[in-house]
């Protein structure tokens, strides 16, 4: 339907630019963001890191494979990229995504689409089944309905179109990275995701816009963004977010033969894709992502 900026809305396709001198406010909300000071993780417990392409629909308490809770969200490496989150106040269901300049026109409804749905999912699972998550072993707390039972309706947590928008009418959304450079990419890519989300069927609450201009550092070199990295701090049931660095060094407890090998350089390696998965399994040590509603 339409984003919702206080009690103004945007409805239609719309570009930075435009949004930014119509709402001034999130201009300023942005400019205050990035000079939030940027927080330095150091370790990764309960962090559900995300890399470039990557998105997760999570809440406060799942747990990931280990058993452990989920407690934050996290991606960085952001430059022209965006990172979008949607957030459920009711359920405290949180959808994170880092979405790249390759968001194409041709597959970004798609993708945008498939990301929102998991999104809608999970609030329509938590809403009307969300007692079988926590009291699952309490049987005190189960309500039994009988199939001939002219009052009971089913929800189906597939077919998220069918559920009454009202459950939706009080989704906020964040939007961070673009960064601004020549090539013009952050610019598009902003448009996109912002038209997309100006033209659906559902009211999103913008609260957050730290993008572009607002989130590039001045400089006579190449551009380089102000927030290069995002944390999302799910404790309380809120969605906070922090500008962010993560310590994802692959060489911490790599062994000495894989260092050797890294400095000879990857191409006298027989086998690339093993390397792949070795920085891969390293660079991320301890920020796991495996989690069942992740990517």
């Amino acid at each position: 339907m339409v984003l919702q900026i206080g009690d103004k809305f945007v409805d239609g396709k719309i570009d930075l630019p435009n949004l930014y001198s119509r709402h001034p406010e999130l201009v300023s909300t942005g400019a205050k963001f990035a000079s939030i000071p940027c927080r330095s993780l150091q370790g990764s417990d309960g962090v559900l890191y995300i890399r470039q392409k990557e998105n997760v629909v999570t809440f406060h308490g799942d747990k990931f494979d280990d058993g452990k809770t989920v407690k934050k969200l996290g991606t960085q490496d952001v430059l022209t990229c965006h990172v979008v989150t949607l957030h459920h106040p009711e359920t405290g269901v949180t959808a994170f995504a880092h979405f790249d300049e390759y968001l194409e026109r041709y597959e970004r409804y798609d993708t945008l689409e498939a990301f929102l749905d998991k999104f809608q999912r999970l609030v329509i699972h938590r809403t009307y089944y969300g007692y079988q998550d926590d009291d699952y072993d309490n049987n005190d707390n189960w309500e039994w309905y009988d199939d001939d039972d002219e009052n009971y309706e089913e929800a189906d947590e597939n077919d998220s179109d069918n559920i009454d928008e009202e459950l939706f009418s009080s989704i906020t959304l964040q939007v961070v990275g673009g960064l601004k450079e020549e090539s013009g990419k952050g610019g598009v890519l902003s448009k996109r995701i912002l038209s997309f989300f100006a033209t659906h069927h559902l009211t999103f609450k913008l609260t957050l816009a730290c993008l572009g201009p607002v989130n590039t550092r001045p400089s006579r070199g190449p551009a380089q963004p102000i927030v290069g990295g995002v944390l999302c701090d799910l404790t309380k049931n809120k969605c906070r977010l922090y500008p962010a660095t993560f310590n994802r060094s692959f060489l911490a407890d790599l062994p000495e033969d894989s260092i050797t090998t890294l400095m000879l350089g990857p191409a006298l390696i027989k086998k690339p894709e093993r390397l792949k998965k070795m920085i891969y399994e390293q660079e991320d040590k301890g920020f796991s992502a495996k989690n069942n509603r992740a990517l």
